[in-house]
């Protein structure tokens, strides 16, 4: 079995044919060192960078380089989608079948060894081009990871995000929706880990709608400026706000981040259905003082929440002093964001019809949402 990678070195290595030929690493345990090294096994998945950039692949591949050099499917399970995308242009194809058969072996998945040996195997065939042509390309030798559990643990992490724990095999269509979805604000994995108490002690993903651009996030960091937020969050109109925000996730998740984030706490969390009941003064700040909270309101409220936001000025984590940040947003970049959330949160209080929710069914909401389940959409 050979793997044929692409690698052109820029106009410094313009005699290159642009391919490598070498054979797959088929015995991982040949190339396992005795002792695990963390920076290492760093310096050896940036250093496929030297052969996956748009600075040393053509300016045409480089706007398809998953598809054009397979090196790239490498770094991109070692980075990660977050660091891989920044060094390329924008909008980068879906990875494509043939690309992931390269991998696979054209097989319908790729198995965790099958990507350990893809791994070694890439870098066996960069280090095999720079020995031959080292005269005119200037490129540092790649190392191997310290041991093969440094590839497992990248490629665990993609098994994870897909939710094939079971196997740690992937199919093509998960494999290239984590490289395109797993870097998106508010796009949640199978799981954090495959481990399960890993895993339980992860914070939380909460899933957001792809309109959101943050804003949700800065209404929690505006929540949680200050002291006891987590005891009585229903009593601070950023905090309620941040609860609405947190609609395709539960109020008591935002809850128990809260509370791991007040490090003055060390009792376990006050779920929605032990905190105080929803302060009169915060929804008659948002319904102006009306009988319900409308659809209008509440945008004119969570807008208004980002505007001349707060920051801390100083205090342990829980017990900040808040004071002017000077500055606005991040708000959603459309206000279906808003009204969307507002959507969920009208069809669980049973007000589709108008929208407009009266304070007993709000507090209801905030209260028992996370337990009780009910209609999520209108």
């Amino acid at each position: 079995m050979f793997l044929s990678l692409r690698l052109v070195f820029g106009a410094a290595a313009a005699s290159l044919t642009a391919a490598l030929t070498l054979p797959l690493v088929g015995n991982t345990d040949l190339a396992v060192r005795a002792t695990v090294d963390p920076a290492q096994d760093s310096r050896s998945c940036l250093s496929i960078r030297d052969v996956c950039s748009p600075s040393t692949i053509s300016a045409s591949d480089a706007t398809n380089a998953l598809d054009t050099h397979p090196a790239c499917i490498a770094l991109v399970v070692c980075e990660t989608p977050k660091y891989f995308i920044t060094d390329f242009p924008p909008n980068q194809p879906r990875l494509s079948r043939d690309a992931f058969n390269a991998v696979s072996n054209g097989s319908d998945v790729i198995t965790q060894q099958q990507f350990i040996d893809f791994y070694y195997g890439t870098i066996a065939s960069i280090n095999a081009t720079i020995a031959t042509y080292n005269q005119s390309v200037h490129v540092s030798t790649p190392e191997y990871p310290s041991s093969a559990d440094a590839v497992i643990a990248w490629w665990q992490n993609v098994v994870a995000w897909t939710g094939f724990c079971a196997t740690s095999s992937i199919p093509y269509s998960n494999f290239a929706d984590w490289i395109e979805y797993s870097n998106n604000l508010g796009v949640c994995g199978a799981v954090q880990s495959c481990d399960a108490a890993t895993n339980a002690a992860a914070p939380p993903c909460v899933p957001q709608r792809s309109t959101d651009n943050g804003s949700c996030a800065e209404m929690v960091d505006q929540c949680s400026i200050g002291s006891a937020k987590a005891t009585n969050v229903f009593n601070n109109n950023y905090c309620v706000l941040a609860a609405f925000c947190y609609s395709e996730s539960t109020v008591d998740v935002l809850i128990e981040q809260l509370t791991k984030d007040d490090y003055l706490s060390t009792s376990p969390p006050l779920l929605s259905v032990n905190q105080p009941r929803l302060a009169q003064s915060v929804f008659n700040a948002f319904s102006g003082g009306n009988s319900v909270v409308s659809q209008q309101n509440i945008i004119d409220a969570y807008y208004g929440a980002l505007t001349n936001t707060v920051r801390s000025c100083g205090g342990p984590p829980g017990a900040e002093t808040p004071c002017p940040s000077g500055s606005s947003g991040p708000y959603p970049t459309d206000v279906s964001y808003v009204t969307d959330f507002w959507d969920t949160i009208s069809a669980w209080t049973g007000f589709c019809g108008t929208r407009e929710i009266p304070y007993q069914n709000l507090a209801d909401y905030l209260q028992y949402s996370s337990t009780v389940k009910a209609a999520t959409s209108c």
